[in-house]
This record gives structure tokens, C-alpha cells and sequence, in this order.
């Protein structure tokens, strides 16, 4: 029999006579603090969108611990050649003094002295800034001075940033397309076997928010150039702008990723077939009026199939005024029901996903926006018992209502499909009525999250038996603390509902809670803390700020629970 959880006043007696050099959490071995360093300097050098600064620490102890190389990632055998374009100031004023010339960095050097620079399997170049100046990529490439086949191995070749294409205002368009040529010439020759093409313009990596745009100028006939000479062997690409208008080669047969901008169907003089047996990630944006299927390979049921297809992202926008909404034609398309799915713009798809995956998927991701998520339709949610929520901050101050309408919608509508849900973004608090029966695995995060919160929920959901929390504060005192930066009008009102109603919760909350993991940027009480975590009998691990876990385990000594501090990058 597991023994029993200590009672309160044991707990509050144990807390005032605590000595606090019990929670004091002993430095690691001086090789494990090197490894600890290590591990997160590659995490950060090697990094989708990191830059040559984020590669210098890595450099400094690849170079000064050598031993360590065996406990490198996997991941680090394959390294970037990072060339980056910083400029002080892109104002175009004659009167600025500053500098607003462009100097290029990289992190070669620092490859070559590894001895890491065989190992590169991405060339990457990035320019943030909008320097309106010539690019002159060419000269910055040459200036590498790269020996000789150094860089063949190079799979992919990403451009970060959207400095690409506002490079060289003042050139002329045929001094533009001479540099272009000049520059993915040079590419292609360190870079024979690439088969991967990449632009990203934002800093943060993941669903990008800012579309490419298509300016005349060096930036736009470079990618131009380099699709339409890659296009037959690429395996990761996108077709988005700028994109040849006319591709005369076929698609490559092994085609595993693909951007495609549906906006950009009817601007095609020729697009061949597009393969799908290989496809993992298919994202298709700017979903108006439909998807038009036709542009895929069909097999000898004159259906699109894709076996392989692991991700789905699906970017809906509002339908264009005028044109006829199509009926939807599901019959077109074999989506397996073990695909991932990310929804943006879901207020626009009308019934679109129920429809498309009403037989089930892998897991179904929603990115939205606070207020767009109010018009939510609750039903195409019945679709995964996997589901995520990634609500886009709203700013709110004092005079703003609380944007929680779509949230309560969500919440308090019976659902009994969705077992393991993410909801992230909530900058205020949860609605009062939480309905989803059979949930079993929780995440959050949440602007205030009070031990009120956490009761109602945790005996609202029944079948809960891991949750985990990422919030400002866990209490009402910081609602309106500076550093949390969010206020809404009678946001105080919600809580004080909530703990209304938290009074007629009975002492134990929940039997099923198995696992609880908080992290609050704000600190914790140790005693209010463990006062709340004797209302779950049944718990077996807490996971809570560093610098009370020392307090949490010593209180629940005599339980089989294991108490340890969390990683807040982990919730």
C-alpha cells in the first residue's frame, strides 16, 4: 500500500520550522556543467534560423573540449556554412551618418578550424535587414574563398530574411539578372549535389506570417534562377513567390516536401503533374475556394493518393467575393488517417476538415488568433483525440473586454473524442465550464493559474491523469503585475467565479491525477503549493520551480511521489 499523503497541518508545521539549506539544489560535476553547455550550444548553433553569433559558442567549445565530441547529438555531423549580411543602418536619407554599407560574416573560419567545414550539409545565407543597396552576393561568396568541392556533400540551400529581395533598388534589370546568374552559378558549382531549396523570411522558425513578396530586383531572378535549374532534382521545395511562371521539367519522382501557394495556380503557364508516393509535409495556403486536387498525380482510380504523407498544414483564407463556392469533392483525395494537421484560418473553411478527416487523424493543430477563434465551429473538432490550440496573443489593456467568447464556446461544448489536448497563448484565465470527459493529458499555458483553477479543472476532467501548466503567476495578487504586460476589463470577475465555486470542490479534488508539472514565471509559495498538492492522494511525479522543489520533496518524503525541478522549456 503506498502511504498516505501528509495532512495539512502537518505540512504547514513542517514549512515554518523548514531549514532552507534543504533546498538547495548541489552544482553538477564540473563535466556534467561542460556537457549541460555543450548540449545547449548546439541546440542554439544548429538551430533552423541561427546566425553566426549563435555559432561562435559552439566553435569556442568544440575547440576547447575535444573530449566531448562523443557526446555530441547526431545531429552536429551535418553543420551549416553560415553567411550573413548585417548592416548598421537601411535608412535611405542622405543627411544619416551611420554606416549603410553591408558586411558580410560567416562562420567558416570557425568550420575550418574545427575541421567541420567536410561536415557541411546546408549553406545558408541570411539578411534581415531591408538595405536597399546592390547585393553583390556573388563577391561575398567568392571572398569565402571556399577550396575547391569543400562543400559538395551540400544538401540544402536556405536564404533567411526578407533582405533577399529588396537588395538592389537602383539596379538595372539587366545588370540585376547578370549578378543573378553570376551568383547562382557560383552556388551551384560548391553546391552540385544540392536538392533541397528553402527562403524563409521571419527570425522565428515555424509557420511563416509574412508571405514572400515578389519585388523586381537580383533577390527575386536569384531564387527564380535556382528553381527552375534545381526544380528537377528537388525534394524539399516551395512554390510560392517568386516562382518561374513556366517549368518545363517534371517534378522529382522522390518529392518528399512541398510549399505550395494555391494563389498562385492561375499565374502558371505550365506546371507539371505533381508527385505524391514520396510525400511526408504537403502545406497548402491561401485555401480560398477550394483545393484544387487537379494539380497532383492521380493514380489508376483518377484519385490523388498519399501513402507517405505524415504532416498536412492547410492555410485557409477568406473566400474571394464573386466566385461560387465549389461543392467539395472529398472524393478526389486519399488522406491517411494518420496524419498530423495544422489548421490556420479555420473560421474560413466552413466544414471543410470535418469533412475531409471526419474517418480521423493523427493529431489536429489549430493556430488562430484570439478573436478570430470566437467564430470558431466546435464541430470540426471531433476529428483526433490528439488536439492542439495555439491562440495568437491579443494586446489587451484595461478597457478591453476579456476576448475569452470563443474559449467558454470550446470549453463548454461535450466533447468526448479529444483524450490529449495542447492549449497555448491564453493570456487570462480559463472559463468556468470545462467539458471535455474524456481527457486524460492537458497542457496549458495560462496568463494566472491559482490553485482554484487548477481544483476546478482537475475535478471537472475526471479522467485526468497528467497535467502540466506554464503561467505569469499562480496568483490573483499579479494579475495586473507590469511585467505581465496583459490587462483586460473584469478579468478579476472571472476569478473570483472560479473560486466561488472552487469552495464546494471536496478536499480530494481528483483520484486519477497522476502527474502535475508548473512552471510560473513568477515565484511560487512552497506551503500554498504543497497544500494544493495534498488534494491529489494519487500523485506520483511533480515536476515545479527549481527553487521550491527542495521543500516539495522533503514535504512528501513519505510518499511515493518523485519531485523534481522543472525545465521550463520543457512545458
Amino acid at each position: 500500500m503506498r502511504p498516505e499523503t501528509p495532512n495539512l497541518d502537518f505540512l504547514r508545521d513542517f514549512l515554518r520550522n523548514f531549514d532552507t539549506d534543504f533546498a538547495v539544489i548541489h552544482p553538477l560535476d564540473p563535466d556534467d556543467v561542460k556537457k549541460k553547455k555543450l548540449e545547449a550550444a548546439c541546440k542554439k548553433a544548429h538551430h533552423e534560423t541561427s546566425t553566426v553569433a549563435d555559432y561562435l559558442p559552439f566553435a569556442k567549445f568544440y575547440q576547447d573540449y575535444p573530449t566531448l565530441h562523443s557526446h555530441l547529438p547526431e545531429f552536429v555531423k551535418k553543420v551549416p556554412l553560415i553567411l550573413e549580411c548585417q548592416v548598421k543602418c537601411s535608412c535611405t536619407e542622405t543627411t544619416c551618418k551611420k554606416s549603410h554599407d553591408r558586411v558580410w560574416k560567416s562562420n567558416i573560419e570557425e568550420l575550418e578550424a574545427c575541421g567541420l567545414l567536410s561536415s557541411v550539409s546546408e549553406l545558408r545565407i541570411a539578411l534581415y535587414n531591408d538595405c536597399p543597396k546592390d547585393l553583390h552576393l556573388d563577391k561575398a561568396i567568392q571572398e569565402l574563398s571556399i577550396p575547391s568541392g569543400a562543400i559538395a556533400s551540400t544538401k540544402l540551400i536556405r536564404f533567411l530574411g526578407h533582405g533577399l529581395f529588396y537588395a538592389g533598388k537602383r539596379q538595372e534589370s539587366q545588370d540585376a539578372e547578370m549578378e543573378a546568374t553570376r551568383t547562382a552559378q557560383l552556388i551551384l558549382e560548391h553546391c552540385p549535389h544540392a536538392r533541397e531549396l528553402w527562403y524563409h523570411p521571419d527570425r522565428v522558425w515555424g509557420l511563416s506570417k509574412n508571405p514572400p513578396q515578389e519585388l523586381p530586383g537580383v533577390g527575386t531572378e536569384i531564387m527564380i534562377m535556382l528553381r527552375h535549374v534545381l526544380h528537377p532534382r528537388l525534394t524539399m521545395m516551395q512554390i510560392t513567390r517568386p516562382f518561374p511562371s513556366y517549368i518545363d521539367q517534371p517534378f522529382s519522382p522522390n518529392l518528399q516536401y512541398l510549399v505550395l501557394d494555391l494563389k498562385l495556380v492561375p499565374e502558371f503557364v505550365h506546371l507539371p503533374p505533381i508527385p505524391t508516393d514520396s510525400m511526408s509535409h504537403l502545406e497548402l495556403s491561401g485555401i480560398s475556394n477550394g483545393i484544387n486536387w487537379g494539380l497532383f498525380k492521380t493514380g489508376p482510380d483518377r484519385r490523388v493518393h498519399l501513402p507517405n504523407l505524415q504532416t498536412l498544414v492547410m492555410r485557409f483564407k477568406e473566400p474571394e467575393k464573386g466566385l461560387l463556392q465549389p461543392s467539395l469533392d472529398v472524393s478526389r483525395v486519399a488522406i491517411p488517417s494518420t496524419v498530423g494537421v495544422t489548421v490556420t484560418g479555420i473560421t474560413h473553411s466552413r466544414n471543410d476538415i470535418w469533412k475531409y478527416f471526419k474517418k480521423g487523424c493523427r493529431q489536429l493543430s489549430l493556430v488562430e488568433s484570439t478573436l478570430e477563434f470566437r467564430d470558431i465551429d466546435v464541430y470540426n473538432l471531433q476529428c483526433s483525440e490528439h488536439f492542439q490550440l495555439k491562440l495568437i496573443p491579443e494586446e489587451g489593456d484595461s478597457s478591453k473586454p476579456l476576448p475569452s467568447a470563443g474559449l467558454r464556446n470550446f470549453f463548454g461544448h461535450r466533447n468526448t473524442v479529444i483524450r490529449r489536448m495542447s492549449v497555448t497563448g491564453i493570456e487570462f484565465t480559463l472559463p468556468l465550464t470545462v467539458k471535455f470527459h474524456n481527457m486524460e493529458n492537458l497542457h496549458l499555458s495560462l496568463g494566472i493559474a491559482d490553485s482554484n483553477i487548477i481544483l476546478n479543472l482537475t475535478h471537472s476532467l475526471t479522467r485526468l491523469r497528467t497535467l502540466r501548466i506554464r503561467c505569469f503567476s499562480m496568483y490573483c495578487k499579479d494579475l495586473n503585475h507590469h511585467r505581465r504586460g496583459v490587462y483586460f476589463a473584469k478579468e478579476d470577475l472571472e476569478l473570483y467565479i472560479i473560486a466561488a465555486h472552487a469552495r464546494d470542490i471536496p478536499m480530494i479534488a481528483s483520484k486519477n491525477l497522476h502527474c502535475l508539472h508548473l512552471y510560473s514565471h513568477m515565484a511560487i509559495d512552497p506551503n500554498k503549493f504543497i497544500e494544493l498538492m495534498a488534494r491529489f492522494p494519487n500523485l506520483a511525479e511533480i515536476q515545479v520551480n527549481g527553487e521550491i522543489v527542495g521543500c516539495v520533496d522533503w514535504a512528501f518524503r513519505h510518499c511515493n511521489i518523485i519531485a523534481s525541478a522543472i525545465d521550463p522549456s520543457t512545458v
